[in-house]
């Protein structure tokens, strides 16, 4: 077994990224978080609590919105549901109404109660229990698509399947405002192996794959 974990390791290390060519998940075995992640901050400079209401508004200035629903057909897979299930970004200009709005999101960090930068954490979005579709919110990576793309229906804690684990980082970008979403394809804490910065794809709106142009966002606590 360790064998093939090093040679998993090795071959992926000589490819280089390929979005039409996604990579098999890779999992390997569950480490303790690393001590010096630093949280995730909100607008208010709080970290991301577990279970918290928080909306993701774009960090670029002079722009409005923030991350909600809708539903777009995906192209290249068959998932079908009859919620709303891809996860798009509504902007608007600032100052111009109306102006676009999100939905509040929550965060279920692996093992802690605050979000870490680079840790894995499962994302959803808040509906009351009496929605009729309350039990599909959780984000994960259809990798069915033609290009990768963000939609719900995905499990809180299951380890078995990667594509429902994102994680979130300082954005790196420009400025550096904000902070970004991620895609590894394993759930070790701090395996690097391979990673993916989230932006807009497709018809601009949503959000996938998108490494050259990652979309970064700040988070305001939601009432």
């Amino acid at each position: 077994m360790k064998t093939l974990i090093i040679l998993c390791i090795l071959s992926l290390s000589f490819f280089p990224l390929s979005i039409s060519a996604f990579p098999p998940h890779i999992r390997l075995p569950t480490q303790e978080p690393f001590p010096g992640n630093q949280p995730v901050l909100d607008a208010e400079g709080k970290p991301l609590i577990y279970g918290d209401k928080y909306y993701a508004v774009p960090a670029t200035l002079g722009v409005e919105g923030g991350i909600s629903l809708d539903s777009y057909p995906i192209q290249g897979t068959t998932q079908q549901s009859t919620c709303p299930n891809a996860v798009v970004l509504n902007t608007s200009v600032a100052g111009i109404h109306p102006f676009a709005k999100g939905l509040p999101i929550v965060f279920y960090p692996r093992g802690l109660q605050e979000v870490q930068e680079s840790l894995p954490l499962n994302v959803a979005f808040y509906r009351e229990e009496s929605d009729p579709c309350a039990k599909e919110t959780v984000w994960k990576l259809d990798e069915e698509a033609e290009q990768p793309v963000i939609v719900t229906g995905g499990e809180i804690g299951d380890e078995d399947d990667v594509t429902n684990w994102f994680r979130i980082e300082k954005n790196s970008n420009g400025g550096g405002w904000g902070y970004v979403f991620t895609f590894w394809p394993s759930l070790c804490s701090y395996c690097r192996i391979n990673s993916w910065r989230i932006g807009t794809v497709g018809q601009g709106r949503q959000l996938g794959i998108n490494d050259r142009f990652p979309y970064p966002f700040n988070f305001v606590r939601a009432e």
